[in-house]
């Protein structure tokens, strides 16, 4: 009988044993979980305190962007700092919740270069997780505002004989490498009706509206980003001279002439009705352009048009005639920050370039020629039936010297940090 009991006891101190380091080990591992997660949960803190202070460092970059490309540092009250061609600006006190708080402190050096350079450091402050920094540099080069045949907000083909190329104005050669590209978010922003495009397509995170007899030879892609920024006038600061708005012959060879003229008005059925353009001519507008019947504007060979305007443009009849036939010798630039109609069309074939960022664009084909050479870039772009557009990649390289877009991004890390004061 004792020895049964004897062996009772023994089992069950086994088993209390056993239960004991069974516990033990549950505590460990239930420790360690706890701990784990703790630590899973700072790294989770740090990496999202580290990416919103990345996130901040790139606004930044933006608000540098910004200012350079569509007003000026000093407008948009950048301070001078004791480098010379160098400003700063800061941010502080932005509330990202979670009781923390970011700031971002960005310089510009080399503002009035052809090639600036952007620093900015992101901060967020959190009382659990400390300080979080991201610092990042941004190089900027002079780009074209072309880098597209079309691109727009929104952009509609309307017709089933449409046809979409590029060329060489240099060579003359066909490439078949076109590029249409839509800016907007919304969806079927781009309808490309029965439209025949020898290039490529490209939108923000959505798919162009098509239809059976559509064809894209290079396909679409979704991941397309870019911005338009605003027109400024050229950088002149001598007296323009006037211009009535009617016939006449602007320019002379071998200097560059600025005028300057409320509205032009061209009609008529004489060629005594032309605007005819000699040499290198810049013309700002304060109004409207309206061109029809067998008026219109001849720039001759070897001459050169750029036109600024404020209000709405409307070609007909002879239209724009640019004897080169090279797109880069008629520039029309559309300077209205709120909106502009642009009517383009004519009975001879229209070769220039187009850059109207708050415009709606209509091309009505080339009348006889039905044909458009250049490119179009604008805030609606629609195009109908009876025309043919043949972007000209020579105009990706017009290199546009009020405009910068980002060269080289980098992170620095260190020691490499500006040291903000």
């Amino acid at each position: 009988m004792k020895t049964i009991n004897k062996d009772m006891r023994e089992a069950r101190g086994s088993v209390l044993i056993v239960a004991i380091i069974f516990a033990t080990i549950a505590a460990l591992m239930v420790g360690s979980y706890i701990r784990l997660a703790g630590t899973e949960m700072r790294l989770a803190n740090h990496q999202f305190y580290g990416n919103a202070s990345l996130n901040l460092a790139e606004a930044g970059v933006e608000e540098a962007l910004y200012a350079i490309n569509l007003s000026s540092l000093v407008d948009q009250d950048w301070e001078s700092t004791a480098t010379p061609g160098t400003l700063q600006k800061y941010r502080n006190s932005i509330d990202l919740g979670r009781g923390a708080t970011g700031s971002f402190h960005v310089r510009v050096e080399g503002a009035d270069s052809d090639a600036p350079r952007i620093v900015s450091q992101g901060n967020v402050r959190s009382g659990s997780n400390g300080r979080s920094v991201r610092q990042v540099e941004v190089l900027l080069y002079h780009r074209s505002l072309f880098d597209n045949d079309l691109m727009a907000d929104r952009i509609t083909l309307n017709g089933g004989n449409i046809e979409i190329n590029s060329y060489s104005s240099e060579t003359g050669e066909i490439l078949e490498s076109a590029k249409v590209a839509s800016t907007s978010l919304e969806e079927e922003s781009m309808d490309l009706g029965n439209a025949t495009i020898y290039g490529s397509v490209a939108t923000r995170g959505w798919e162009p509206k098509t239809r059976p007899n559509t064809t894209i030879t290079d396909g679409w892609t979704d991941d397309f980003n870019a911005n338009l920024p605003g027109v400024k006038l050229p950088d002149y600061d001598g007296a323009y001279h006037i211009y009535d708005g009617g016939p006449a012959t602007l320019g002379d060879a071998g200097a560059t002439y600025y005028y300057r003229t409320s509205d032009i008005d061209l009609s008529g059925n004489d060629d005594e009705d032309k605007l005819r353009i000699q040499g290198d001519v810049v013309l700002v507008v304060d109004n409207d352009i309206d061109i029809r019947g067998q008026a219109g504007i001849l720039i001759e060979d070897g001459a050169s048009l750029r036109v600024y305007v404020e209000g709405d443009v409307s070609i007909s009849g002879t239209g724009v005639v640019n004897e080169s036939q090279i797109p880069s010798n008629f520039q029309l630039y559309g300077t209205n920050l709120d909106s502009q109609s642009f009517s383009l069309s004519g009975n001879a074939a229209w070769y220039g370039a187009v850059y109207a960022p708050n415009a709606s664009v209509t091309m009505n084909g080339g009348g006889n020629v039905g044909a458009f050479y250049g490119a179009v870039v604008s805030d609606s772009i629609t195009m109908n039936g009876g025309a043919t557009f043949f972007g000209d990649t020579d105009l990706r390289d017009l290199v546009d010297e009020t405009s910068f877009a980002m060269a080289n991004w980098r992170e620095r890390f260190g020691d490499d940090r500006h040291v903000f004061q």
